[in-house]
């Protein structure tokens, strides 16, 4: 599945997590370059979004039910949440929930799944890891989830996928540019 092959689908790009700052920024870039965006949060509410190609709805990853009426006939899904205190533990939301997703984009034939994970949750050894896993066991939980994805896509029918984003640091500052970006296989 390319690229062009996902551009060319019809239907708005869903963010899952649009509540956090990585949500956010996602739900920013993608009105930026002019895409019907559905932005989601566990809510409902989200501020600062007035866009009339913007519509915000609730969904809640650790709810199964609460995604197939908001991927139904999306484009593409960005995969943006993560653990919080009021939205779940990491096995939860970062797993769980991220399986949940994975099925319910499956089941509604979504062209492309975009899961934006952790630098470093490949290398159960490096401090990185060691260090963020402290917080909820997050490091072991995402790529828990991030296999359970690929075992799921292995076995799914048609033409779709997903990519997973693994950044090694996020910030708000502006972008530096696409010479700024390092791309790899694993981390």
């Amino acid at each position: 599945l390319t690229i062009a092959a996902v551009a060319a689908v019809a239907g708005p790009v869903v963010v899952l997590g649009a509540g956090g700052k990585t949500g956010r920024q996602c739900v920013k870039a993608a009105l930026d370059s002019g895409e019907q965006v559905i932005a989601t949060t566990r809510t409902g509410a989200l501020d600062g979004f007035s866009s009339p190609n913007c519509r915000i709805l609730p969904a809640d990853v650790t709810r199964p039910e609460t995604l197939q009426p908001v991927v139904e006939g999306a484009r593409g899904v960005i995969f943006a949440a993560s653990q919080s205190k009021g939205g779940g533990t990491a096995k939860a939301v970062d797993n769980q929930g991220l399986v949940n997703t994975a099925e319910a984009c499956i089941k509604a034939g979504v062209k492309r799944l975009v899961v934006v994970s952790s630098g470093a949750v490949s290398r159960p050894d490096s401090s990185v890891f060691q260090f963020l896993n402290l917080f909820g066991n997050i490091m072991a939980e995402k790529i828990a989830g991030e296999d359970r994805v690929r075992a799921l896509y292995a076995n799914s029918v048609g033409d779709m996928g997903y990519t997973i984003v693994r950044p090694g640091g996020l910030t708000e500052d502006p972008g530096r540019g696409p010479q700024s970006v390092e791309l790899g296989q694993g981390d």
